[in-house]
C-alpha cells in the first residue's frame, strides 16, 4: 500500500512538473509570439511613417529596377517625387516611384512624407529650343539651377537643347528644366526641334514714375498715368508678348537662349512713385525690373513676384557732381574708381547681389564701365532708343524711354 502511494505521489509530481514545464513553454511561446507580433506591428508602422503620395528624399539614394533589384540610378538629396499606392506590410523594403516610364523602386527609409509637391517652374516652356540635340554618355547626371544633383541614370539620353551655357546644356527632363554638364555629353547633332519665329533683337522699355491723375499730379514727361501703363501692358497681353526676366534677357544677349520674336524687357528707373506699377504688373502677370537708387528708397517697399530689383547706384544719382561730364554730370563719370566701386558694391549688397546696372541720367564713359566691371556687374543699361541685339555690348544696352504722350499706337511701333 505504501509502495503504491509512493508511486502515485511520484506520478503526480511528474505530472505537475510536466504540466509546469508545458505551461512555462506555452507562456514563453505566447510571449515570443506577442513580441514578434508587436515587432512586426512596429516595423509596419515605421514603414508606413515613410509612405505618402508625396515624399522627399532625406539623402542621396539609389534607384532600383523593381523586377530584379538592379541599381539603375540615383535620386539626389531633398528631391521631391510621387509614389505608387502599394500594399504595405512589415516585410516591405521598397516603394515604387511614380514619375518615370519604367517602374523604379527606392528604399522606404530614404524618403519622408510631404504634404504636397513644390510647384515646378514651367516658364522654360516659353523658350524656343535650339535646333540641336545633345546625346549623353552611358551615365547621365541631371542638376538643378542650384547645382544640386537631382537624378542620375546609367543610360544614354537624347534631348533638345533649351539653354546653352559655357559648361552645361539645359534640357527638359521629367517635366522640369535641368542641366547636364558638357563633359558628360557624347555629341551634339542637328535636329528640327522648332520652327517658331525667334527674336534677334528686343525692345528694352524704360518707365519712371506712375500716378493716379484723379488724386495726384506729375507734370514731367517721364510720368505715366496708371491707365497709360495698363494700356501698354494690355497691348502686350493681346499680342502674346513675353515680358522677360533679367537673367533671360542676359542669356538672350549672350546667345545662350532663344526667346519668342514677341519679347520685351520692361524696366523702371529710380523708385520715385514706382510702387503704383506693382499691382498693374501683378494683374497682367507681367515681369519688370526696377533700377533702384538704394540710398533713396527701401527695397522692402517694392516686393513683388513680378518685379525684380537691380541697381541704379547707391548714391550716384546726383546732378552736376562732375561738371562738364555727360548731360547732367553724374558722379559715376569722374569720382575716384574706389569711391564708385564702393558705392556700386553697397548697392549690389542691398539688392541681394544685383549684377545689372542702369546708368544715372543714361551717362557713362570708360571710367564708369571699368568701375562696374571691378564691382562685379555684368550688364549696364543706357538710353539710345534702339533695340538690343544678340551679341550687343553688355555695358551699353540701349533702351526706349517711354514718355507721357506715348499712345498705344506709338508704343506698338516701339515694340514691334
Amino acid at each position: 500500500m505504501k509502495k503504491k502511494t509512493k508511486i502515485l505521489i511520484c506520478v503526480l509530481i511528474l505530472f505537475v512538473l510536466f504540466a509546469s514545464i508545458v505551461g512555462i513553454l506555452l507562456y514563453k511561446h505566447n510571449q515570443e509570439q506577442e513580441r514578434i507580433k508587436l515587432e512586426r506591428e512596429n516595423k509596419e508602422k515605421e514603414i508606413r511613417s515613410h509612405y505618402s503620395n508625396f515624399v522627399k528624399t532625406n539623402k542621396e539614394t539609389k534607384l532600383y529596377n523593381c523586377t530584379n533589384n538592379e541599381v539603375v540610378g540615383t535620386l539626389g538629396a531633398n528631391v521631391e517625387t510621387t509614389l505608387k499606392e502599394i500594399k504595405i506590410n512589415y516585410e516591405t523594403k521598397y516603394f515604387i516611384v511614380n514619375e518615370f516610364d519604367e517602374e523604379y523602386c527606392i528604399s522606404y527609409s530614404n524618403v519622408n512624407p510631404i504634404e504636397k509637391l513644390t510647384e515646378k517652374d514651367s516658364r522654360y516652356k516659353l523658350y524656343i529650343p535650339f535646333n540641336e540635340n545633345v546625346v549623353t554618355n552611358e551615365k547621365t547626371d541631371f542638376y538643378n539651377s542650384e547645382n544640386n544633383l537631382v537624378y542620375s541614370f546609367n543610360k544614354v539620353f537624347e534631348f533638345p537643347i533649351i539653354i546653352k551655357d559655357s559648361d552645361k546644356y539645359y534640357v527638359e527632363f521629367n517635366n522640369q528644366l535641368l542641366y547636364v554638364k558638357k563633359d558628360s555629353i557624347k555629341e551634339t547633332k542637328s535636329s528640327n526641334n522648332s520652327n517658331k519665329a525667334k527674336a534677334s533683337e528686343v525692345s528694352v522699355l524704360c518707365y519712371h514714375a506712375f500716378y493716379d491723375p484723379n488724386t495726384e499730379t506729375c507734370n514731367n514727361i517721364i510720368c505715366h498715368t496708371e491707365k497709360q501703363f495698363n494700356d501698354h501692358l494690355t497691348y502686350l497681353d493681346n499680342n502674346n508678348y513675353m515680358t522677360l526676366k533679367m537673367d533671360e534677357f542676359e542669356m538672350f544677349i549672350d546667345g545662350k537662349l532663344n526667346i519668342p520674336k514677341n519679347s520685351v524687357l520692361i524696366t523702371i528707373d529710380d523708385g520715385y512713385m514706382g510702387k503704383r506699377a506693382i499691382p498693374i504688373l501683378e494683374n497682367h502677370k507681367s515681369y519688370a525690373t526696377m533700377f533702384l537708387i538704394t540710398s533713396w528708397y527701401n527695397k522692402k517697399d517694392f516686393e513683388s513676384d513680378y518685379l525684380e530689383l537691380h541697381s541704379h547706384s547707391h548714391n550716384l544719382h546726383n546732378q552736376y557732381e562732375c561738371p562738364g561730364y555727360g548731360t547732367q554730370g553724374g558722379g559715376i563719370l569722374c569720382k575716384s574708381k574706389e569711391y564708385i566701386v564702393n558705392d556700386l558694391k553697397k548697392s549690389s549688397e542691398l539688392l541681394d547681389g544685383s549684377k545689372a546696372f542702369c546708368y544715372p541720367f543714361y551717362d557713362y564713359n570708360n571710367h564708369a564701365i571699368e568701375a562696374l566691371k571691378e564691382a562685379g556687374f555684368t550688364m549696364a543699361f543706357q538710353g539710345g532708343r534702339r533695340k538690343a541685339k544678340i551679341g550687343a555690348n553688355k555695358y551699353k544696352i540701349p533702351r526706349y524711354t517711354i514718355l507721357s504722350y506715348d499712345t498705344v499706337e506709338s508704343f506698338a511701333m516701339i515694340v514691334k
